[in-house]
Formats: structure tokens, sequence, C-alpha cells
């Protein structure tokens, strides 16, 4: 063989192993390829595994790092696909602000520990999966509009309570739970609850009404309810005994014992003394509530004379003041008349305080600014 053939000889080497595309590598010595390693050089795309690959890609055994770095002034970014079919997935972005965990397909993000998921996110909220422990401060800055900052929602039907626990590490540890029901049940209360004690010293029903079992009481349950009270801006002109001239209108939201505060201001409306007119009063006769027990009494003043009455036991009219009774001529309101008593409302609704005079002859008078009338719940 010509010394020209022996070099072409030499120079001839085995065809190279794998399909267009896949990488070579040192196979114990002798070049290989594998489709699972690809590099498409029209499109500058370098790939590890394939569609059908099911081995996880392990770039070292011990601790590796993979470096991505953006060309020129793009940011850095790692995709990841579903499948071939086009970009179904998300991707890892960084810049020199932030670094961002984005579903660009609109599916959720979730972060998973012990096959469980722990964390996910979607585009309107963050679901948290257990106990959430921040060891600084939660800070929410934003426009709520009509939003509650803090939601709280526990989904259990059979136990109501849905609250916030506040605890102090010092001696002896203090522990707080506020919200709905902190102990448990149905009440539907808001609660402050001392863990610590076992003890709710402090819960709002829901009716409106504040309860208050501890100290300084004893022993009781302290109930206020606040709102139910009337007052007179102007004055009232009875139109005599036959039509009686309801005011002092107050709303009750919830049964039970009242204790009954009030003033009436009385006077002349033109100028002298009303003679002989006297005063009848009903408690609740007009009004939507149901009465079921009552019983009060009226002191006080009429032209100099001093008035007490007997204990009235029924909300139909009464006379309080006697027909021979004279009101004083003033609008400055010199007489006045001092209820003091207790009533049942069994059904909640409106009840009404009517006026009108004791005398047959319809004589009319005035009730003046001012006057007023309270109710405190007691039981």
């Amino acid at each position: 063989m010509s010394s020209h053939g022996e070099l072409n000889q030499r120079a001839r080497r085995p065809s190279t192993p794998g399909q267009n595309t896949q990488i070579l590598f040192n196979n114990n010595g002798v070049d290989g390829a594998n489709a699972n390693l690809t590099f498409d050089r029209a499109n500058n795309i370098l790939a590890i595994g394939g569609p059908a690959n099911t081995t996880p890609f392990i770039l070292n055994q011990g601790r590796g790092t993979i470096s991505i770095q953006g060309q020129g002034t793009q940011n850095d970014a790692l995709l990841m696909f579903q499948n071939s079919t086009g970009f179904v997935g998300g991707y890892v972005y960084c810049s020199n602000t932030e670094l961002r965990i984005d579903s660009q397909s609109g599916a959720n993000v979730t972060v998973y520990a012990a096959g469980i998921p722990t964390i996910n996110i979607n585009a309107s909220q963050a679901n948290v999966n257990g106990t959430m422990n921040v060891s600084n401060v939660i800070s929410h800055v934003s426009d709520i509009n009509a939003n509650p900052s803090l939601l709280l929602h526990n989904l259990n039907v059979a136990d109501g309570r849905c609250s916030i626990a506040f605890i102090q590490d010092r001696t002896p540890s203090q522990t707080w739970h506020v919200g709905i029901d902190p102990d448990g049940g149905a009440t539907k209360n808001f609660s402050f609850r001392d863990i610590t004690q076992n003890r709710i010293p402090l819960a709002i029903a829901n009716t409106g009404a504040i309860k208050v079992p501890a100290s300084p009481t004893t022993n009781t349950v302290t109930q206020v309810m606040t709102g139910l009270s009337a007052n007179l801006t102007a004055n009232l002109t009875t139109n005599g005994n036959s039509a009686q001239t309801n005011t002092l209108s107050v709303t009750f939201n919830e049964a039970g014992m009242y204790r009954i505060d009030g003033m009436i201001l009385l006077g002349s409306n033109n100028g002298a003394n009303v003679a002989n007119a006297g005063m009848n009063i009903a408690f609740g006769n007009t009004g939507t509530a149901t009465i079921a027990t009552i019983k009060y009494a009226v002191q006080g003043r009429a032209n100099g004379t001093t008035i007490v009455s007997n204990l009235i036991s029924t909300t139909a009219q009464s006379v309080i003041l006697a027909a021979a009774s004279t009101f004083a001529n003033s609008t400055n309101a010199t007489d006045y008349l001092v209820l003091t008593g207790y009533m049942n409302v069994s059904a909640v609704g409106t009840v009404n305080i009517a006026f009108a005079s004791a005398n047959s002859a319809n004589l009319s008078f005035n009730v003046m600014p001012n006057t007023y009338i309270v109710y405190t719940k007691i039981g």
C-alpha cells in the first residue's frame, strides 16, 4: 500500500455513536451518546433528560450548584415545562430587587412537606395547612376596602370556636384566647378567655349584652344593655284623656327583666295654671313588645304639692296625678315626676309611654323637653 494510502487509512475513524444533537461522552474508554443528553445548535437548547425519562437528574452526589446567568441586561430565570407542546408551567426569576417564583399557566404554587401540601398559593390567596410561626412582625398594609384585614374561618360546624391565642412566656405562663366561643360550643359570643385560670371574665353576646361574670361582682353576672333610652327634645302637648299621646319610644332587642328609671317634666301650655288636670300614664300598651309583668311608682311635685303614687302593676292607663291636681303656669318645667320600677319583657319590640289628662274635661298640658326614660337590663 502506498504511503498515501496508509495515511488515508490512519485518518479513518469509526462512525459517531448516537443520533443527531446527542452529545458525545466517555463511556468506559469509548465514545458514547444518549437521547437524554442533547444539544440543539439551531435553537441553542441544552437538554438533560427526555419526555420518557423517569429518573431524576442528579447534579452532584454531594453538594453542587447550578448557576444561571442572564445575557446582557436580561434577568436570570429557570423555566420549568410540563411537556414539549408549549410553555405549561412556571419559572424561578431573579433580578436585582426580587426572587420570584411564578406559575405562568394559572396553576397554584404548592409547597409539600413529607408528602403533605403545606403551603398553597394562587392568584388571590395563600393557604397554610398547619401552624405558621413568624419570629417578627406581621404587617398588612393595603387598601382593603370592605374586606377584613384578618379572616379566621372555622369550618367545623360542631365546635364554633374561632379565636386568636395570646401567650406570654413569663412566670407563670399567661395565655388568653380572644374571639368567638374561645371555650368551644355554639353560643356565638365574642369572649375573652383566660386559659391559665380557665375562666371568661368578659363576653359580648350577639344580642348586644355585655356579660362580666367576675369581680367586682361575686357569684353573679353583671349585664349591661346600652342604647335603651329616649328623651324629648321639644314640648309635647297632650290631647286629653280620651286620646293618649305616645312618646319616649324604645326598641327592645332582647327579652328579660329591665329596671325603669325616668323623669317627666311638666308644665302649662298656655302660660297659666292648668287646674284640675291630673295625669294618666300607660307603659307599653301601644307598642309591639310584650310586657309580661310591670311594677313602678311615681314621686314628684305638682304646683308645689308633693306627689307620691301607689305601686302600679299594669300597662294600661293609670292615674299618677289625681284629676284635682294642678300644673304650674311655667314652660320651664317647675313640676316633675320621677319614675322607678321594673318590667319583664317576654317578647321583643317597641315600648311606648303614653300621657293623657286625668280629667274628664280633656284638659291638655305640656310634657317638657329633657323628659327621659332609661331601661337597664338586670336579668
